[in-house]
């Protein structure tokens, strides 16, 4: 049997039997943020094994692998979705006589399909117990060459991105309001960028920012705004500026949070000291705003 994944940004969920619909509406079952997105855009349909994409008649249509569509057409494995300024990416893969699968602490429900995290008790999705679905699994067996995307060779597992997958996850529990379960999400995005440093390749920035700004989300949320120590932790183990935006965020949160300087805060300013001569004048502009954070939290 084939299934069929509907993949957008950090979702990542399983075409249900019938009709997905999509668009700006809150009734929708992918709601898209997007002007140019009409209230009920598109529609998949899942019938047995075909998948279809239907335009519902929307005011700028949609596009399927950058060809302009319209009424219904066939949906294959890596197809992509253009609906608005959005992309959505169609993943299809054989039923694995394994009933689920997991890679770096996630598991996939065995019921709906949906990543959840391991050590959760149940799918966030279907509710389904998750502990007996197996033992992770090492993310290179999970992998698959660009060949191995095609019709007529269907992987029986999909690849994902695991630090987009890890963050998603991390949002989905605080959204839950369960910061420990975001918190341990976060911890193992952390333990990736410090492998990649000790592997001397540079954390992209992006995921540097992803990080503080999960942190500082879970200081709210828990309502400690001790919290946001680890932040600093963090940083000066690997020995890197704040993102200038989370900096900014940082300057408007800390005092109605109730923040104060910590002893984490003076020792990651000493480790930026320490590197301050290699910094470009934008990155002194940082370090000085981050030196700020401390008198503004006294």
């Amino acid at each position: 049997m084939i299934r069929f994944r509907i993949i957008y940004q950090n979702s990542n969920i399983e075409a249900p039997e019938g009709r997905f619909d999509i668009g700006r509406s809150l009734e929708c079952h992918l709601v898209l943020d997007d002007p140019s997105v009409s209230r009920v855009h598109a529609t998949i349909i899942r019938e047995k094994d075909q998948l279809l994409l239907e335009d519902r008649g929307s005011r700028n249509g949609c596009t399927l692998n950058g060809n302009q569509v319209s009424g219904v057409v066939r949906l294959q494995d890596g197809d992509m979705v253009g609906i608005g300024h959005q992309r959505i990416r169609i993943a299809a893969f054989r039923d694995s006589a394994r009933a689920a699968t997991s890679t770096l602490g996630l598991v996939a429900c065995r019921n709906c399909g949906v990543w959840g995290a391991m050590g959760d008790d149940f799918c966030g999705q279907c509710g389904h117990p998750f502990q007996d679905s197996g033992r992770p699994t090492d993310t290179a067996q999970l992998e698959m060459e660009p060949e191995h995307m095609k019709i007529g060779h269907l992987p029986t597992e999909e690849t994902i991105n695991s630090g987009d997958m890890l963050a998603g996850l991390a949002k989905k529990a605080l959204s839950k309001n369960k910061p420990d379960d975001a918190l341990k999400l976060t911890q193992k995005m952390m333990e990736g960028i410090e492998g990649a440093k000790e592997s001397s390749r540079e954390a992209a920035e992006v995921e540097l920012e992803k990080v503080a700004n999960l942190l500082i989300d879970i200081a709210i949320h828990s309502s400690e705004p001790e919290r946001i120590s680890q932040l600093f932790v963090f940083f000066t183990q690997i020995r890197r500026l704040l993102p200038r935006k989370s900096v900014e965020r940082l300057y408007s949160i800390a005092r109605g949070t109730g923040y104060r300087t910590s002893s984490e805060l003076h020792q990651y300013i000493a480790c930026l000291a320490d590197l301050s001569g290699t910094f470009s004048p934008g990155e002194k502009f940082i370090y000085r705003r981050i030196e700020g954070l401390a008198s503004l939290c006294n």
